[in-house]
């Protein structure tokens, strides 16, 4: 079945069609329908969701093992009930709650689908091994946890599974006091959702890589984009071909409306921080990308952050602070989004909530790709906030996060510069310069606005001292 959104106005009707298209392809309409029930009916369609009450029917072997077209097994995602060892009823109930709201929220990222908690209540308490499971409902990874009292501390263990080889992508451990276990559902609830997300994504995106070119569609152009930034960073090069890659998918699915989304963001970055080649044509192809997205689906969180973002960096920033206000709300565990908030209150001068935003969007993420660059505009924001101790801190920390990108470098070099540095403010600057050969003086006044101006004399001076090249 296609990884993006169905067609047709009704939840379920829009999962039909998708159905019977997958079906056709892979020559099984009971099949597909069965993998339907079995999975409770909990389906994206539209960023919204749906579970159908039905009990816990047995995946024929041949649907279990169906592959979409090009050969990958359905990107569906099982969380079996997380276990409370102490049987003590509140944890037990805690459990439940912590397993009922996982589902709900990675039901919301784009391009996998959960199976609904009935369907794996049934292992509650006969654990199976993680090959069979995935047999069993037909999914391609597991996640697993368990809750466990420490005194004090609550300590919540979860783990990521794939299901063909039985092997362990992710795991961490989080840990929480216990005043009122009630209290902490949701806050749990969201802080692994939160990390489960990125691993999820890096998964999929090593399959995209092994997928023949002949066998790529839109899907498979988005999430080589994805791939293709996540393994080589945020750099002229990557960049440059993640948006070859999306535009590719646009044209093949006009109605892909995440691709546009991501499209505009990329487009949009490009255009703020210098690494698009034509930045006459990119801010209006990135601002009609965001509103195509948003005319195909409104109601994403990740459509609304990615669109949001794009339309905020080409300076659209009232209607982009809107759009990612909603999609902060659609989806409290969208770092993307909170960091967005951020960035977008900063230029808007709204800098105590940009760094609380910024914050955020960095702590329930901590493992993202994106860091050194979210980082760099924590730096920016407690450099404006006159925080000028945790402002140099955070950007010794985003050069170290990315060691090939240039904007962290850029940012300390602003920081320091204007916290009486010079020297280091120059040495950090040359780096930047290394790493950026045609990085201009105008492309790092856009880059650092609104402070960028404080840079000019440290970049005057490397001008000065640059080696002439023979007339």
């Amino acid at each position: 079945m296609p990884g993006y959104y169905p067609r047709g106005d009704g939840i379920v009707t829009g999962h039909l069609h998708d159905i019977i298209d997958w079906a056709n392809a892979n020559g099984g309409l009971l099949q597909a329908l069965a993998l339907f029930v079995a999975a409770g009916g909990l389906m994206l369609s539209g960023g919204r969701w749906a579970r159908r009450q039905v009990q816990r029917v047995a995946v024929p072997a041949a649907a279990a093992g169906d592959r979409e077209p090009g050969g990958d097994r359905l990107a569906t995602i099982a969380v079996m009930p997380f276990s409370a060892p102490s049987h003590d009823p509140e944890q037990e109930y805690l459990a439940e709650g912590l397993t009922e709201d996982l589902v709900t929220l990675l039901a919301r990222i784009p391009g996998f689908w959960v199976i609904a908690r009935q369907s794996t209540m049934v292992y509650r308490d006969a654990p199976a091994d993680i090959r069979r499971i995935g047999t069993d409902l037909g999914v391609r990874y597991v996640v697993e946890g368990q809750l466990r009292k420490e005194g004090d501390r609550l300590r919540v263990t979860a783990q990521l599974c794939e299901t063909e080889g039985g092997t362990h992508l992710w795991t961490d451990k989080f840990d929480r006091v216990t005043e009122e276990l009630s209290t902490l559902q949701d806050e749990l609830a969201g802080a692994v959702a939160a990390q489960l997300e990125p691993e999820l994504v890096r998964a999929e995106a090593d399959l995209a890589r092994r997928r023949p070119l002949a066998d790529w569609d839109a899907w498979t152009y988005y999430k080589r984009a994805h791939a293709r930034l996540l393994t080589g960073g945020w750099h002229e090069e990557t960049f440059q071909e993640a948006v070859d890659l999306l535009r590719k998918a646009v044209r093949l699915d006009p109605g892909f409306a995440l691709g546009h989304a991501y499209l505009a963001l990329l487009l949009a970055l490009g255009w703020r921080i210098g690494l698009d080649i034509d930045r006459d044509s990119v801010a209006g192809e990135a601002g009609t990308e965001a509103e195509k997205a948003m005319a195909l689906e409104s109601s994403l969180s990740e459509i609304q952050g990615y669109a949001g973002c794009a339309l905020a960096d080409i300076g659209e920033t009232g209607r982009g602070i809107e759009i990612l206000e909603q999609a902060v709300t659609t989806n409290p565990s969208n770092a993307q989004a909170w960091v967005a908030l951020g960035a977008a209150r900063l230029v808007a001068g709204q800098v105590e909530q940009a760094v609380a935003n910024l914050r955020h969007g960095i702590e329930i993420s901590p493992r993202d790709p994106r860091l050194a660059f979210w980082t760099s505009l924590l730096a920016s924001g407690l450099l404006y906030l006159g925080r000028t101790d945790e402002a140099l801190e955070q950007s010794r920390i985003a050069c170290r996060q990315d060691p090939r990108a240039h904007l962290p470098r850029a940012v300390r070099a602003l920081v320091l510069t204007l916290t009486g540095h010079e020297d280091e403010a120059r040495s950090a600057l040359a780096e930047a310069r290394k790493l950026r050969p045609n990085l201009s003086y105008r492309e790092l006044e856009i880059l650092l606005a609104p402070g960028g101006e404080a840079i000019r004399p440290v970049w005057e001076s490397l001008e000065s001292s640059a080696p002439q090249s023979p007339g």
